[in-house]
């Protein structure tokens, strides 16, 4: 069946020529040929030209089918399987170099010629090929970091992935939804969403690898997703099956690329640090560390890093926690790229300054952390939660107005997203504390809002 699928014009063409030529071997005429197969005469013209018949290339075989019957051909002898064998390899090819050319290249950020190429190659549009099209399109737009053209292209490869059965579609849908998912993670922080892309990659990656064991690039893509699943869950406080994912990732660990294996023991360690395993928790930390370190793996050697000061925080070794916040403010590359570790960094370093009732060196140390912030035009989550912080460290001191500066900022950059009004609902309650005594009108807006995000019905 993939023969069908995958005709292209020269084949046809050739084709064509082919059956002219048995055809007048035969010493028949269109006529008489039309009484043998039934087909119309105008339409075996259009066969032995090459022109495409009907709404697809399932129905040109059919009427090929009979012709071929009607001169007492196989469709072997027409050259159709070779042709299209040959044709087949050379798209693929075509289409693995480009793929190939975007994986190394992204990093200096490949142009749009890319794309220019891609649009050139010679390939039936209604074939199973447009699965590759436009996964590569997306993998492309995925790599530029465009999150709304990502989502189209890769979409558009699933609906055409829906019309063919074959493994290597299967997993090329696999593929598109664990691509969608990291997407929206990144760029949209939706992890239900992402949650259930990562399911559907999961669902198509067994569902094409069913009948034996993937090569190793497919399963590393298998671990990934695991990986990820079991980290979504984590974000969704979905322990349980978060940590029933993470042994099974633990047990497997071998079958993994370092890259991953961090982010496996990196789950490790929150986890026992959650259920207050200390121990346990600084030995995976350092185990995770160790494999950021092989792999160069700088932004999750920083996150990692900084879990480890919170352990030690937790088993109160403030002074060793406090040289670890030092020592990762003192590595961290002030770039947007790695900011948002940096940042992590300054608040665990606040808080423990704070518990040892250092309030000038936490005032030196948050003003920092917001002109780093200010400087790279850094407005994430994490700028959220220093200025909590800081708000916080001003309502302590007993400044209270300047608090309110800071809730009010958090409040504004909340105003247009209702998953992190949601998050930090806490936010509209502590400014409701701060008008407390001077502004009843806002001191009422703001509790209701916090009761409404609290409980919405």
């Amino acid at each position: 069946m993939d023969t069908i699928k995958h005709l292209h014009l020269s084949t046809r063409t050739k084709i064509g020529q082919n059956l002219r030529d048995r055809r007048k071997e035969k010493g028949l005429t269109l006529k008489q040929t039309q009484k043998i197969s039934g087909i119309d005469r105008t339409q075996l013209s259009r066969l032995e030209k090459g022109t495409k018949i009907g709404r697809n290339n399932s129905e040109y075989l059919r009427y090929l089918s009979l012709y071929a019957n009607a001169i007492e051909v196989n469709l072997d002898e027409l050259g159709m399987i070779k042709e299209d064998k040959e044709q087949r390899q050379r798209i693929e090819a075509e289409f693995e170099a480009i793929e190939h050319k975007i994986h190394i290249e992204s990093i200096l950020k490949v142009d749009s010629g890319v794309i220019n190429e891609l649009d050139r190659l010679d390939f039936d549009r209604n074939s199973g090929y447009m699965i590759y099209y436009h996964y590569i399109r997306g993998l492309y737009f995925y790599l530029q970091g465009n999150c709304d053209r990502t989502e189209k292209e890769l979409s558009l490869s699933i609906e055409y992935s829906t019309k063919f059965s074959e493994y290597r579609y299967l997993n090329l849908r696999s593929l598109c939804h664990h691509l969608i998912s990291d997407m929206i993670y990144q760029q949209k922080e939706d992890t239900e969403c992402a949650l259930e892309e990562i399911d559907e990659a999961l669902h198509y990656f067994v569902s094409a690898n069913q009948e034996g064991e993937p090569p190793y690039q497919r399963r590393t893509v298998y671990w990934e997703c695991v990986f990820r699943r079991a980290t979504y869950l984590d974000e969704l406080q979905r322990y349980v099956e978060a940590d029933r994912l993470i042994e099974y990732l633990i047990d497997n660990i071998d079958q993994m690329v370092d890259k991953n294996k961090t982010g496996v023991y990196h789950l490790k360690a929150k986890s026992e640090c959650r259920k207050k395993h200390f121990e346990e928790a600084v030995k995976s930390a350092r185990i995770a560390l160790g494999y950021a370190l092989s792999c160069s793996y700088m932004d999750k050697y920083l996150e990692i890093s900084v879990l480890l000061g919170d352990i030690y925080v937790g088993m109160n070794e403030l002074q060793l926690a406090e040289r670890i916040f030092q020592y990762v403010i003192q590595i961290s590359p002030p770039v947007n790229r790695h900011i948002s570790k940096t940042i992590e960094s300054y608040l665990s370093l606040g808080e423990l300054l704070l518990k040892q009732n250092k309030i000038n060196e936490v005032k030196i140390l948050y003003e920092k952390a917001k002109e780093i912030c200010q400087k790279e035009e850094y407005r994430g989550e994490i700028y959220i939660e220093l200025l909590i912080n800081i708000g916080d460290y001003m309502y302590k001191v007993n400044h209270h107005e300047n608090a309110l500066l800071y809730f009010e900022e958090v409040a504004s950059l909340l105003k247009n997203n209702s998953l992190l009004q949601k998050k930090y609902a806490e936010v509209f309650f502590k400014l409701a504390i701060c008008y407390n005594g001077f502004d009843q009108n806002m001191e009422v807006k703001y509790m209701r809002l916090y009761q409404h995000l609290r409980n919405p019905f």
